[in-house]
């Protein structure tokens, strides 16, 4: 069964948003804490993590988005602050 909008109780949505901006603000600080060691990186193997931590921060990015995208649909505000 596919749940939409309209289907979900206001109360289901609201708490269901706000739990999704709470996901949303830890993906956002991830997303952040990846990118600070990217940038960082040192040492004999910097490029092979340098690029490996590029990845993960683009998916975290990617994450970030469709849990932004699901609380907008739920008719929240995708906040991503703590």
């Amino acid at each position: 069964m596919v749940f939409t909008h309209s289907t979900l109780s206001e109360n289901i949505r609201v708490q269901s948003a706000e739990l999704l901006n709470r996901h949303l603000a830890a993906a956002i600080d991830l997303h952040a804490q990846v990118k600070h060691a990217h940038w960082n990186v040192r040492g004999a193997g910097f490029i092979a993590i340098h690029k490996l931590f590029d990845e993960v921060a683009g998916e975290v990015e990617t994450y970030s988005d469709q849990i932004a995208e699901r609380a907008a649909a739920l008719s929240g505000v995708a906040r991503g602050t703590v």
